[in-house]
């Protein structure tokens, strides 16, 4: 999956992704249908800010739609104390959104680390569905037993699915599913999460993560005996053995468990503020309108708020 993505020079991200929303696109996000996003978060951001200059951080711009709504949604007393910054890997999407946001002071990181370099003291991270283009792993449930679900190729018969015994690690999955079932779990995401942490230090601010799935497994499971895994081709759903094909030529996703961000967030030293649905997060924001108007045209997602206040390590 991470090769299928990522992997240069034949990765849907890094090579083949033109646009999203759009006639030639292979999938929608919220920011390209609706900006009641956007408003909510220039809520969040003006009152997170409290009139102090801070740092604002948007991980995965995507075509820039998301930021564009947030800047021009923001008073301008508000805007123009804000250091703000993008962080992004996909050489497309930044030309994109390099030419959507030309009329704002911007400006362009590769990592997290690189964007929290010279930053100020007090940050505000978001992203939206960042978390689900994060390569996943797949299990299975052999009755007895999680597997691994691996891909073998062989030159005479193709691409087939092998599946490996998975010792440990996956207590939280359980063993009340039927036999066959699937599920997913984002661990590079973790990883990823880890390493980001680690850059906050000395550092205080908000955390804020929008994406697509539940709270649990269970709320995301159940009756999906196939799990979630599926590409997204010429705007067509794409499940089964069909996520093999193409590769390189569409995206690969799955749903997002929030109950490992949160407990993974919480394990690295960030604390829960909140956890809410889209309309619940817009209407927290002051926005009923547009959480019943996101409702309405069945713009899902789930929101995650964290806060952090590191202290700067001392030496020994």
């Amino acid at each position: 999956m991470e090769w299928a993505l990522f992997a240069e020079p034949v990765g849907y991200y890094s090579s083949r992704i033109e646009d999203v929303g759009g006639e030639r696109s292979d999938f929608t996000t919220a920011p390209e249908l609706s900006d009641a996003l956007g408003r909510g978060i220039a809520h969040w951001v003006k009152d997170s800010s409290d009139g102090e200059k801070i740092t604002v951080i948007e991980v995965g711009g995507g075509t820039g739609a998301l930021s564009a709504t947030v800047l021009r949604s923001l008073p301008w007393w508000t805007r123009r104390k804000l250091d703000y910054r993008i962080v992004d890997i996909s050489h497309p999407l930044l030309e994109r959104q390099k030419k959507k946001l030309k009329r704002y002071s911007i400006q362009w990181f590769s990592s997290l680390k690189s964007a929290l370099t010279g930053s100020r003291d007090r940050v505000l991270i978001f992203s939206n569905e960042l978390v689900d283009a994060f390569p996943a792993r797949w299990f299975r449930w052999n009755g007895e037993n999680w597997e691994e679900v691996m891909v073998v190729y062989d030159p005479a018969k193709g691409i087939a699915e092998e599946f490996r015994p998975f010792a440990e690690g996956l207590e939280e999955f359980g063993s009340d599913w039927p036999v066959g079932q699937r599920m997913e779990r984002h661990d590079s995401y973790h990883d990823w999460l880890r390493e980001a942490v680690e850059c906050l230090h000395g550092k205080s601010g908000e955390w804020l993560t929008i994406d697509y799935g539940d709270r649990t497994r269970e709320r995301i499971y159940d009756k999906r005996p196939a799990g979630t895994m599926r590409g997204y081709f010429r705007n067509q759903r794409v499940q089964g053995g069909d996520v093999y094909a193409r590769f390189g030529q569409q995206d690969l996703t799955c749903d997002v468990t929030f109950e490992d961000l949160q407990n993974w967030g919480e394990s690295l030293g960030l604390q829960t503020a909140s956890l809410s649905s889209q309309r619940e997060y817009l209407e927290s924001q002051g926005l009923q309108d547009d959480a019943m108007a996101a409702s309405e045209a069945g713009l899902a997602f789930l929101a995650l708020k964290q806060v952090f206040s590191f202290e700067v390590a001392q030496d020994d």
